[in-house]
């Protein structure tokens, strides 16, 4: 393996047993290289360009250095960049720019942030390493520290020195000459822990500026001396308001009084009569009970009075000539928020129209918007948006409509809705509920399709209410015809048995037709190739399909024929089953009769002329009626036979029973056996085999080269009145 440069300062990482003989000279390269990391170093650009400094795998070169200095060979016209590689080394660098010609360098990596270095000056960075994005950034960029900053010396701070707090360990700040300027972003905050801020002028005290409990008091120290407020209008010096100490404080304002808002300018000895502006409105109050507010002026010489406020009649409003309100209405409230505002006990605002048709509208700037009316010729309430259009309809009896304006339902919606998030506590769904208030009502949506002139409904059923049904009707009428269960496609009751086709479904799926499945998973398998789904006894499961019959050679079970019996028939034949050397026959729920005393299946084979019973074993099994004994005739070891395996269970005494037969040796004249006993005699003692229980036996030699079909016969006049025969061929080789 080859040596590697991937770390941040590109030194060389040899790998295990690599460099045998130099491998100490290049471990000291390594070193040699780190503590050029630590140091310090020139790099010159080439020309007045923008220039790319990469530093190289595994050996020497300034631009490793902590400190790099970066010079020009050229004089530089104009900013240039300064290109650090490569873009996946993440390193601190100390950057001097000491090129000619006063211009700015740029440092960058990658595509992300950069960072300026002026002209002679030094800037502390670092690169992210972070590839063809990378950044440089400025590590200085807020430098600070929890401790103390002790100098020997003198700070000199040409653009300015930011602190936080400064502690004088003396009592003065003394200027040798000239003024002292404070001058601060925010505020100027004196601290006096004596309570007074004396003033004075050349060692005279003239003024005090005192915290007294929680007051402030604003002393004029000098006998009869004013506090004078003064300023500057347009150039010129102005007193703007004079105390009067000689008089007691009166007040002299130069110009206008202005209160701020809600603010009062109160008159009388008591506030009898009180002015102010809230902000929003000016108010004019009689603060003493029912006097009057009377608004007068000169009219022609002779004053009259304009306006009488009766406070006494709750404010009744008298006017000695008509009025014009440019400001809010206000209707049973004496504050008025709106232009027009009434308030009361269940107040009535009529529009009464004496002709045509009432209607409140919304304009702006002059544009009809929207507006409410009542159409007199529909006896209906519509919601108009100007240019538009009608979009709400509410008619002489309740009907409401959106889209429509002829609702015919209760609410009738000619268009999309969308149910939005509740966003209540609790509850974030969304919900469109159907509220049925009996168990013979339904609740549910009627889908109907114009143009098919059908409809579907979807919901719990009038005649089904503990259910969830969709039901197709060929009606428009949306009436009970549809919500009837009788009429459902799919059914879901109170059990969670769900229906198709089925309205009284008895299993979690209840199907009345044909399913087509592209996949079936049981017990979380999808099962693999071959294998077949069986009971288990307590489920299904899926299993080989030469699981249950004794098979051999570990090939797959394939289906050849199956069929089901309903009615009464002497035999059943499987035609076409050429192709397997091993044949497996499952015969399930056989309800065979027969005229004689004993009931006997009979399994023959057709060789291609005609069927014969000694073709395969001429085996019977016999089922004894009424009893669960079994007895086997024919003992099937018997020279020039096919061997088999087969087991029978007796379900019950109802006559239904499973066989299932192994057929070896078909189509393959080479096929040699040899038998095995199970018993200690050839023979069987049926006498000490219960019901539901296994026989197996293999035997014999030969096989049968040339075969095409199966027989089951009923024999001795019996018939088969029910089951169900499925013939298997195991695909070995």
């Amino acid at each position: 393996m080859a040596s590697t440069y991937s770390n941040d300062l590109r030194l060389e990482e040899q790998a295990v047993g690599e460099n045998s003989g130099t491998w100490g000279t290049k471990v000291n390269a390594s070193f040699s290289q780190i503590a050029d990391g630590f140091s310090f170093g020139t790099k010159a650009m080439s020309s007045d360009a923008n220039e790319t400094f990469t530093m190289p795998d595994g050996t020497a070169d300034p631009t490793r250095s902590l400190y790099l200095k970066i010079t020009s060979s050229a004089t530089l016209t104009a900013t240039r960049t300064i290109t650090l590689g490569p873009n996946t080394v993440s390193k601190l660098w100390l950057v001097e720019n000491a090129t000619t010609g006063s211009q700015s360098i740029i440092i960058k990596q990658g595509t992300g942030a950069t960072v300026t270095v002026a002209s002679g000056g030094v800037r502390l960075i670092y690169t992210d390493g972070a590839g063809s994005g990378a950044a440089v950034v400025d590590a200085l960029t807020n430098l600070g520290t929890s401790g103390t900053l002790t100098s020997g010396g003198v700070i000199t701070a040409n653009a300015g020195v930011v602190i936080d707090n400064i502690t004088i360990d003396g009592t003065e700040i003394d200027l040798s000459s000239g003024d002292l300027t404070v001058d601060v972003a925010g505020d100027i905050i004196l601290d006096a822990g004596g309570d007074n801020i004396l003033i004075k002028d050349a060692g005279t005290h003239y003024a005090n500026i005192t915290m007294a409990s929680n007051s402030l008091l604003i002393d004029a120290v000098i006998s009869d001396g004013d506090l004078i407020f003064r300023g500057n209008d347009g150039g010129s010096t102005i007193t703007a308001l004079q105390l009067d100490m000689s008089a007691a404080g009166n007040a002299i304002f130069n110009g206008n009084i202005a209160l701020a808002d809600s603010k009062q300018l109160q008159m009388g000895a008591d506030a009898d009569f009180i002015i102010y502006h809230d902000g929003t409105s000016n108010y004019v109050q009689a603060a003493k009970q029912d006097s009057d507010i009377i608004l007068r002026g000169n009219d022609g010489g002779s004053g009259v009075n304009m306006l009488t406020l009766d406070t006494s009649a709750a404010g009744l409003a008298t006017f000695n000539a008509g009025a014009n309100f440019g400001g809010n209405i206000g209707v049973g409230t004496s504050s008025a928020g709106n232009l027009i505002e009434v308030e009361g006990a269940s107040p009535i605002v009529e529009i009464n129209a004496s002709s045509g048709s009432p209607e409140l509208q919304f304009s702006d700037g002059g544009t009809d918007e929207f507006s409410i009316m009542y159409d007199t010729g529909a006896n209906a309430l519509k919601f108009v948006e100007g240019g538009v259009g009608t979009h709400v309809t509410i008619l002489d009896g309740g009907n409401f409509g959106l889209g429509t304006t002829a609702p015919a339902y209760t609410l009738d919606v000619d268009s999309t809705i969308h149910i939005g998030n509740d966003g209540s506590s609790g509850y974030t769904h969304s919900r469109l509920i159907f509220d049925a208030g009996a168990t013979t009502r339904g609740a549910g949506a009627f889908y109907h399709n114009q143009g098919d002139d059908v409809e579907y409904f979807a919901g719990s059923p009038y005649n089904k209410s503990d259910s969830w049904a969709i039901t197709r009707n060929a009606t428009a009428s949306h009436a009970d015809a549809t919500a009837d269960v009788t009429n459902a496609l799919v059914v879901v009751d109170s059990s969670g048995n769900m229906g198709i086709g089925v309205s009284s479904p008895t299993q979690k799926l209840d199907v009345n037709g044909t399913v087509e499945l592209n996949n079936l998973t049981v017990g979380g398998s999808q099962g693999t190739d071959g294998q077949v789904l069986t009971s288990t006894g307590s489920g299904v499961a899926w299993e080989d399909a030469s699981g249950g019959g004794g098979g051999g050679g570990g090939g797959a079970w394939n289906v050849i024929s199956s069929q089901t019996i309903s009615s009464s028939v002497s035999s059943v034949t499987f035609t076409g089953v050429t192709g397997y050397k091993v044949y497996k026959l499952i015969m399930t729920d056989i309800n065979h009769s027969s005229s004689g005393t004993a009931d006997q299946i009979q399994l023959s084979s057709d060789n291609g002329s005609s069927f014969a019973t000694f073709n395969i074993s001429s085996i019977a099994l016999r089922y004894n009626s009424g009893s669960t004994s079994q007895t086997i005739s024919n003992d099937f070891y018997q020279s020039n036979k096919l061997p088999l395996m087969y087991s029978f269970n007796e379900y019950n005494n109802d006559e239904k029973h499973h066989v299932e037969v192994t057929i070896f040796g078909l189509n393959d004249s080479s096929f040699t056996y040899t038998h095995s006993r199970l018993l200690s005699s050839w023979g069987w003692n049926v006498n000490d085999i219960g019901a539901n229980e296994t026989y197996a036996r293999t035997h014999g030699s030969g096989g049968l080269a040339s075969f095409n079909a199966f027989k089951v016969d009923a024999m001795s006049g019996g018939t088969y009145d029910g089951g169900t025969f499925t013939l298997y061929g195991l695909a070995i080789s």
